[in-house]
């Protein structure tokens, strides 16, 4: 089994486009969260428009995954 992961910057409240309400904070969450499958893991990272918070969402995301 193995995970495959998107993490979707699309739902960022700073994506002017999409309309959804996760703050940057929400990506740690989004990161442990997969992690406590304890599955192996790829991420494939891509899209969004909120160019300034991408970086940190990303590193957010791998952080709350290597948190475990």
């Amino acid at each position: 089994m193995l995970i495959v992961h998107n993490p979707v910057h699309h739902k960022h409240a700073g994506d002017p486009i999409a309309g959804f309400k996760l703050k940057s904070v929400d990506y740690l969450r989004v990161g442990a969260a997969i992690a406590r499958a304890a599955l192996p893991t790829v991420f494939v990272m891509e899209g969004g428009y909120a160019v300034a918070e991408i970086g940190v969402n990303v590193v957010n995301v791998l952080e709350g995954f290597a948190a475990r």
